[in-house]
């Protein structure tokens, strides 16, 4: 069986993303964001396939997923190794080291008039590590994904939030709905939330307003000529008459939720008239 033109390219990839022991973090999410941020990829199926060829293999270490390419280190001659420190002998020879993950490597920097195998291919793992550093975040939801499965995300929320990862809200749909209508977790929803710390996370669904209102102020949104809006994220209660307009102009009511004990929801401030506002 051979491998369809996604998962090739998706191997490629995950060369890049791979700690310098063949070892990446299995991270569907993370992955797709970092590789396919743009397209319509089912990146867990991607996974699926690559480890039913034998390309990857699957295994936890610490509580946590990774992945391991198989021979990667057969391949890779770093001076500098990085490593993930979870490489377990059973995955040092999948990924190709001979003898056992103890193997010495050379520790030393190359001199100035000397360049390792990856450089002098053009590569590298300087061009590799510029590479992580401009990743994109996800700007499309990975078709089929339960809103209640975690891809390594809620770890990133909790770190933001300040809180821990007991503590952190499970119910991830508000964060999944921003990253499907396009909002940046690395540049827009995680600096919100970390902006935010110390006041209490019941639910992600009360920065949702925040994300929104930083996205519009950043991208110099402003109220259209002749309709004065509300201030972004406005409380509109149900049964007031913003509620009934913004209603109308989605076609359908907002996602409905509670504030001070009154049925309601956060709105864009686009969304509502100034003169209609709660």
């Amino acid at each position: 069986m051979s491998a369809s033109v996604h998962a090739r390219l998706f191997l490629i990839g995950l060369w890049t993303e791979a700690f310098d022991d063949g070892v990446f973090e299995w991270k569907p999410l993370t992955l797709k964001a970092r590789l396919f941020p743009v397209d319509n990829i089912d990146l867990p199926g991607l996974l699926d396939e690559v480890e039913g060829l034998g390309f990857v293999r699957r295994f936890s270490a610490n509580g946590k997923a990774y992945g391991a390419i198989r021979n990667f280190r057969r391949f890779q001659r770093p001076k500098s190794p990085n490593s993930s420190k979870v490489l377990t002998e059973e995955m040092a020879e999948f990924v190709g080291y001979s003898g056992t993950t103890t193997e010495e490597l050379p520790k030393s920097s190359p001199s100035d008039s000397e360049k390792s195998p990856q450089m002098e291919d053009g590569g590298g793992r300087e061009e590799e590590e510029e590479q992580k550093n401009q990743q994109r975040s996800p700007t499309i939801r990975d078709p089929g994904r339960a809103a209640l499965v975690d891809d390594g995300i809620l770890e990133d929320l909790a770190d933001a939030a300040g809180i821990p990862l007991s503590q952190a809200p499970k119910d991830l749909a508000p964060i999944r709905d921003l990253v499907d209508k396009g909002y940046s977790l690395a540049e827009q929803i995680l600096p919100t939330i970390r902006a935010k710390r110390g006041k209490e996370f019941s639910s992600w669904r009360y920065v949702v307003a925040a994300v929104v209102e930083r996205a519009e102020r950043s991208a110099g949104v402003k109220p259209a000529p002749g309709r004065p809006t509300a201030a972004a994220g406005a409380w509109v209660d149900e049964g007031s008459p913003a509620w009934e307009a913004v209603t109308k102009a989605r076609g359908k009511p907002p996602l409905k939720t509670w504030h001070n004990g009154k049925p309601g929801a956060f709105v864009r401030l686009s969304e509502i008239p100034a003169e209609r506002a709660a």
